[in-house]
C-alpha cells in the first residue's frame, strides 16, 4: 500500500536419506562440514542449518559407526527450488524424519 516491493522466495521442503558426512573446514575443522543425500537421482549436500552441537554428534557417530550415525536416516531438507538439472538450490538442513521409512 506504501509503495514497498515485497519479495517472495520459493522454497520447497524435501525428504531425502543421508547417505553419509564430510569432515568441516576452517571454523568447522574437526567436526562435521556435511552431510550427504541424493535427490532426482543426483548426488548433493547439505552444509547448513545444523547447530555446533549437531555438528560434533553427527561427525563423532559417522566416526565410530555407531548406532547414532545419520547414514540411512531420512532427512527434511528446505531448499530455494530446483536448479535447472533438477538438483536442490541452496538447501538447508531442517532435521530428521524419524517417522519416515522412505525419501521423497
Amino acid at each position: 500500500t506504501g509503495g514497498e516491493a515485497v519479495k517472495f522466495k520459493p522454497n520447497i521442503t524435501v525428504d531425502v536419506h543421508c547417505t553419509g558426512g564430510f569432515l568441516g573446514e576452517g571454523k568447522h575443522a574437526g567436526r562435521l562440514g556435511a552431510l550427504s543425500f541424493t535427490y532426482n537421482e543426483r548426488p548433493g549436500t547439505v552444509g547448513t542449518g545444523f547447530s555446533d552441537k549437531q555438528r560434533e554428534e553427527f561427525w563423532q557417530a559417522l566416526v565410530h559407526g555407531n548406532m547414532k550415525s545419520p547414514v540411512g536416516l531420512i532427512m527434511e531438507v528446505e531448499a530455494m527450488g530446483l536448479t535447472p538439472d533438477g538438483s536442490l538450490r541452496e538447501p538447508r538442513f531442517k532435521g530428521f524424519r524419524f517417522d519416515k521409512k522412505e525419501s521423497d
